[in-house]
């Protein structure tokens, strides 16, 4: 099934299906927004343990000189406030977001996005600037890769360290059990591990990874937006109301203290179907965001609640990109969805 993808989405990119049927989409309809979800622009030589969410830089460039020649950027901003007053979208229109706040951001990102005139929008972990923090998965990470073990024990489980794939692959198994976890068994599962892996996380290492205050009111002051991430990344629904109160407000107010500048839009920590709910976003309305965005895959529509935008990875490869960014993929799970729903109702009780 995955080699009949590849060669289906190869073809069409040779022939510029993606593109025409971009182009078609667009004079059918109203217009559709496209959110790009990126995280990490690094290739991630000098910290092998930071895999996750990462592009190299080459290809981020390739990927911001194609965005520029296809489609009409907007800020997160400007494409919530067309569908908050009802106006129409702009003809392929795109918004570019970066989760997290990494300094890669600062030093390679920027750059980029300076060569070619485009706007973006970062989502800063206030809890992680300046404090020397590292993100719970990056902790995960350092273990394994600093490990000079061959094979741990954790929790009753032989995890194997041997070699780059078999840290590798440990990584993507132990990442997924946290996942699933509340905020405390997140800590005590690192605890355990460092203590298993016979490793101490230096002190002060996320300063070296996240972006200070100075680099951010830098770029604020030169057109890059910033919205709130909350402060220290927990799952929304999996803490209490007033928690997950505070960590809205709170994330929002020092970034406005800061910058000395207004924030408006968000971005829900994971951000998957279930991660968030009413409660979070009447909070979110409290607070005065005006939008909020998701990792859910999916292109952004008149139609569609600004509390829960969808948002596109930027891919592994540049003729899935295309595929992606042309809507096609989306427009097909959508009709599966409905096809689904029709002729396959729910087991009754």
């Amino acid at each position: 099934m995955e080699t009949i993808v590849k060669i289906i989405i190869t073809t069409g990119e040779l022939l510029g299906l993606w593109d025409a049927y971009a182009l078609l989409l667009e004079r059918l309809t109203r217009g559709r927004g496209r959110i790009l979800n990126f995280h990490r622009v690094a290739d991630d030589k000098p910290y092998p343990w930071m895999p996750l969410g990462s592009i190299s830089l080459g290809e981020f460039e390739n990927r911001i000189s194609y965005i520029c020649s296809k489609y009409k950027l907007l800020t997160l901003q400007e494409l919530a406030d067309r569908i908050l007053m009802g106006e129409p979208l702009l003809q392929d229109s795109m918004v570019l977001t970066f989760d997290d706040g990494y300094k890669d951001m600062y030093s390679n990102a920027y750059p980029i996005l300076r060569k070619y005139g485009a706007p973006a929008t970062v989502f800063l972990t206030t809890g992680h600037i300046g404090t020397g923090e590292l993100f719970w998965w990056d902790k995960i990470g350092y273990v394994i890769y600093n490990s000079r073990l061959d094979r741990i024990q954790l929790n009753g489980v032989s995890h194997s360290l041997g070699t780059i794939e078999e840290k590798s692959k440990t990584l993507d198994i132990l990442l997924a059990e946290a996942d699933t976890g509340s905020e405390d068994q997140k800590k005590m599962l690192i605890n355990n591990l460092a203590t298993a892996g016979g490793v101490k996380i230096p002190d002060g290492l996320g300063e070296e990874l996240t972006l200070s205050w100075s680099e951010i009111r830098t770029m604020s002051n030169d057109g890059i937006d910033f919205g709130a991430h909350t402060v220290t990344h927990p799952i929304l629904t999996r803490v209490s109301l007033e928690q997950a109160k505070s960590e809205i407000f709170q994330s929002k107010v020092e970034i406005e203290n800061r910058l000395n500048k207004q924030v408006t839009t968000f971005a829900y920590p994971r951000g998957m179907a279930g991660d968030f709910n009413t409660q979070t976003v009447a909070l979110l309305k409290q607070a005065g965001f005006k939008c909020a965005v998701t990792a859910i895959p999916g292109m952004v529509s008149q139609q569609t609640n600004p509390y829960a935008f969808g948002r596109i990875a930027p891919a592994d490869n540049r003729r899935l990109f295309k595929f992606l960014a042309s809507g096609l993929w989306y427009d097909l799970q959508s009709r599966r969805s409905v096809l689904t729903a029709r002729f396959c109702p729910p087991d009754l009780e």
